[in-house]
């Protein structure tokens, strides 16, 4: 299972939370972006239709870093990444979401 869905598993959005957060709104597509670590990487939130992805952007080559989605990576800077994702991510669920018990 992925970081995202481990994280948002019986989650769903508040749609009006979500743009006092900091998302806007392309058609029907919430979006949240902010640097990370050292604003050399952009991690890049999208909800649409309830569901949340996230992405990794390298702002130097514009690659995408897949690292997040490797269950079994290992490594100090990984671990760095996962770090700053889950602190973001985590805060975006706490303003954002609601529990569905």
């Amino acid at each position: 299972m992925k970081l995202i869905d481990e994280l948002f598993l019986n989650y769903f959005p508040i749609y009006d939370e979500l743009l006092k957060y900091g998302f806007f709104a392309e058609q029907d597509v919430y979006i949240f972006k902010r640097d990370i670590l050292n604003d050399d990487f952009e991690i890049i939130v999208k909800i649409k239709d309830d569901q949340i992805s996230a992405n990794i952007m390298d702002k130097e080559f514009g690659d995408e870093y897949i690292g997040l989605n490797i269950k079994d990576g290992v490594g100090s800077f990984l671990g760095e990444m996962k770090d700053a994702c889950t602190e973001i991510l985590l805060d975006i669920r706490d303003h954002c979401f609601n529990r569905d018990y």
